[in-house]
């Protein structure tokens, strides 16, 4: 008879085995930002992951199907600063990036708010934890929103409590407190207490309006369909300004028999300086404070990536470890 310990170190080996030549389904949430860290520019990315996240998972029998991963991303370099799971249970869990600043990154979850220190990924506060808001947080994503109008600096997050009160949470600061008269109104109607699915920050969505501006005034149609194939101008998250038109190009999407082609294009002939491949978007494309125009992507293995576009490029970075990174 084999001994156990014998097979309880094959049953491992194997693991790893599988674990370090499968790497993970990961797709990018929806609803990322950036922020300087030590002199960098990173994104936080939310990312739902299938797979195993070590090879223990496998002699433990535990499957990690749609588990949330949040993850610093190097928008230079793709390196990533930290990586997390962002549940100590093995769950699903609606999340997108609210804002990120001062130091800290918010995060709506189905559920509640979550704040995490941007240097290290750790867990500030959340939920009931969270100083000003407490027992009277609510676990819906639709509570919480960010209003870059609200308090004296970088914006604030504005959340709804139970008791029907508009809460602010400065960009900077992890406490809650009573929002303005003008927040209060403006947001009053506006947060409510729905509930999402796990899909909801973790679907497609990239298509734009039919029509937009460029910075100096000059009208742009965004969407165009030919018999072949369609394509369309992404734009700036929340704007009608096409994405890049501020560093002198224009963000294009082909998709064309089930994928797409991303290019930096010009911004009036539409010819493409750089392009990239990809099998589908994730979301919509949000601007860097720096200019760096990103976008959340998945490649034909559905592994999760970060497409960043710059006037002199575009790029793709994988998101969420992958192999024995991770282990």
């Amino acid at each position: 008879m084999i001994p156990l310990s014998v097979a309880a170190a094959f049953y491992l080996l194997l693991g790893t085995l599988i674990y370090s030549t499968a790497p993970e389904r990961t797709r990018p949430s929806a609803e990322i930002a950036a922020t300087g860290l030590d002199g960098r520019e990173v994104a936080i990315v939310p990312y739902l992951r299938s797979g195993m996240s070590s090879p223990l998972e496998l002699a433990r029998f535990v499957r990690t199907d749609n588990v949330v991963g949040v993850a610093a991303v190097d928008l230079a370099t793709g390196e990533h600063v930290w990586d997390r799971s962002l549940w100590k249970e093995f769950r699903a869990v609606d999340t997108g990036v609210l804002a990120a600043g001062g130091g800290y990154a918010y995060l709506s979850t189905d559920l509640g708010l979550r704040i995490l220190e941007t240097g290290t990924g750790e867990t500030v506060a959340q939920q009931d934890g969270i100083d000003g808001l407490g027992a009277d947080y609510i676990a819906a994503r639709a509570a919480y929103a960010f209003d870059p109008d609200a308090g004296d600096g970088d914006g604030a997050i504005v959340a709804l409590s139970a008791s029907g009160e508009i809460l602010a949470i400065p960009v900077g600061s992890a406490s809650a407190v009573p929002a303005d008269p003008t927040t209060t109104e403006r947001w009053r109607d506006v947060l409510n207490t729905e509930e999402t699915t796990p899909e909801d920050a973790f679907s497609t969505g990239a298509e734009t309006s039919g029509t937009a501006e460029l910075p100096d005034g000059t009208p742009l149609s965004l969407h165009f369909t030919g018999e072949e194939h369609e394509w369309f101008v992404l734009e700036s998250e929340g704007s009608q300004v096409p994405a890049g038109a501020d560093q002198g190009f224009v963000l294009t999407a082909t998709n064309e028999m089930g994928s797409f082609t991303l290019a930096v294009a010009d911004p009036e002939t539409f010819g493409h300086r750089h392009s990239l491949d990809v099998r589908s978007l994730t979301g919509g494309p949000f601007t860097s404070p720096s200019g760096r125009v990103t976008v959340p992507a998945q490649d034909g293995e559905e592994i999760g990536l970060l497409v960043v576009a710059t006037a002199d490029g575009i790029t793709a970075h994988p998101v969420g470890r992958q192999g024995l990174l991770a282990f």
